[in-house]
């Protein structure tokens, strides 16, 4: 796929989500005003949600989300295992997959992961979805983040799992550079970089798409398969002032 199949791919995914947004603007305006904020994509606080809010719906639902962490996915304790049905048990199996349980736990517990998954579970309680994005960090270890309701659109697999995500997020000329390095940066963002005054205040639109890819290299215990063989494609598109359909992106990362 090319740059302009790309981004019409990524923009009928989010683009689902208009269906859904009156919906989700009733619940939150009564439910989580704070959540209505994030579908509006405002920087300040609404002011007109106090008179509809209801605050023991919002409890309930904290109650409800704080459920799940205690009892579905605690921590401090194993609420996961792994395993492999297709290999036959043995003494040196079920030692590796329980060292790999316990390094998993101890990478979870020593990231923001229940942070950001009982913010997750507020949304899947409320609106009936929810998303996560996990990165590896610089220095080593796992980062997650919460992606809020309304920023994302989603499609399903025949059997009905999700399979393909896309997200719009914003970042300033100076997150941008620190993510992809300036050269792979289109130029306005480049521009807005090299201004002192623009660099850390000037925010610009992406997308990142992740969908299945056809011929993918299935690891078979490898660690060296390139990127563009793994089973999902994780794609960066810049979304500059013209609509991503009129134009191919100046900016385009797997």
């Amino acid at each position: 796929m090319n740059g302009l199949e790309y981004s019409r791919l990524a923009r009928a995914v989010i683009d689902q989500k208009e269906d859904l947004m009156n919906e989700w603007e009733w619940l939150s305006k009564r439910i989580l005003p704070r959540s209505r904020d994030v579908l509006r994509q405002l920087k300040t606080p609404a002011r007109d949600f106090k008179r509809e809010n209801c605050a023991k719906a919002c409890e309930a639902l904290h109650t409800l989300a704080g459920a799940f962490i205690t009892h579905v996915t605690p921590s401090g304790q194993k609420w996961f295992e792994f395993e492999d049905k297709s290999i036959k048990k043995s003494k040196t199996y079920e030692n590796w997959y329980r060292h790999a349980t316990d390094v998993t736990l101890d990478a979870l517990a020593s990231s923001n992961f229940y942070p950001s998954l009982q913010e997750t579970h507020v949304d899947r309680c409320l609106f009936g979805t929810g998303c996560m994005l996990c990165e590896s960090k610089k220095s080593g270890g796992l980062s997650f983040k919460h992606i809020p309701i309304g920023s994302y659109g989603i499609a399903e697999d025949k059997e009905g799992n999700v399979d393909t995500v896309c997200r719009s997020f914003k970042y300033t000329a100076h997150q941008a550079v620190q993510a992809w390095g300036i050269k792979r940066l289109p130029t306005e963002v480049r521009e807005a970089f090299n201004r002192p005054e623009r660099r850390f205040t000037e925010e610009f639109e992406f997308l990142h798409l992740v969908m299945p890819r056809k011929g993918y290299t299935l690891g078979n215990g490898r660690a060296d398969v390139p990127p563009r063989k793994m089973r999902f494609a994780s794609v960066y598109l810049y979304n500059g002032a013209m609509p991503l359909l009129r134009r191919i992106p100046e900016f385009l990362i797997w």
